[in-house]
């Protein structure tokens, strides 16, 4: 199956909006009472009695049976803008595929920092400011991603090379990460990823834990060099 096939393409910026002006909210109380409620209706709380507010799913309603993924993500979409727009991307664009079963992924122009500091504080710059990266997110939200994929034809595959050392192979290697044909043939695999693949991932609230969008930023914070991002770092 093609990276194409089913996929979508979404605009980030233009889903933010919706949850700024979410109407609705799912209010829990101290006393554990939960309920949807609406805009005016939550400001009339006493905020002494509120242990959380959620903005109700700001797409559309999350349907049980449905593609619970992609709900998930659609969450995700404010504080993947957010990742983007703090490295000088204002129109960032996403695009996966999760109706293919056991091919479930997500595309994006990832951003580059200027250049990579290594251990003995050499400098090596980046090319360019971009580069495609390929998620395969077959268990998420339950489990993080595998690492992530980096097309073999890049012109930083030196410089990844030296940035994960042994790090990165030419197909993925863990047998419970399915992968197309085509990831399998035209892409790299690069072994950057939860100990254990276990995350504390949050269904109440996407910032209160691990989350795909946090993956973003400890990868760019691994391409900059930064120490104790990661055990090998």
């Amino acid at each position: 199956m093609g990276l194409n096939s089913g996929a979508k393409t979404v605009r980030l910026k233009e889903k933010i909006p919706a949850l700024e002006s979410a109407n609705e909210f799912i209010v829990e109380d101290t006393s554990g009472k939960v309920e949807v409620v609406t805009r005016n209706e939550v400001m009339q709380y006493d905020p002494d009695r509120i242990a959380s507010a959620t903005p109700k799913p700001f797409q559309r309603d999350i349907i049980d049976g449905a593609n619970v993924a992609e709900r998930y993500l659609e969450r995700e979409f404010p504080y993947m803008y957010k990742f983007f727009k703090e490295r000088g991307i204002d129109d960032p664009a996403i695009t996966y595929d999760f109706s293919t079963p056991n091919e479930k992924w997500l595309k994006v122009d990832f951003p580059l920092p200027r250049y990579h500091k290594d251990k003995q504080g050499n400098i090596h710059r980046f090319a360019h400011d971009k580069e495609a990266f390929v998620f395969v997110l077959n268990r998420y939200p339950d489990a993080p991603p595998i690492g992530f994929f980096v097309t073999k034809e890049s012109a930083h595959t030196e410089l990844f090379d030296r940035i994960f050392e042994t790090h990165k192979y030419g197909r993925a290697i863990l047998e419970e990460e399915h992968v197309s044909e085509e990831l399998e043939k035209h892409w790299d695999w690069i072994c950057f990823h939860y100990n254990d693949n276990q995350w504390n991932y949050s269904r109440s609230d996407v910032t209160q834990g691990d989350s795909l969008t946090y993956f973003f930023y400890y990868i760019y914070y691994r391409l900059v060099g930064v120490k104790g991002v990661s055990s090998e770092s």
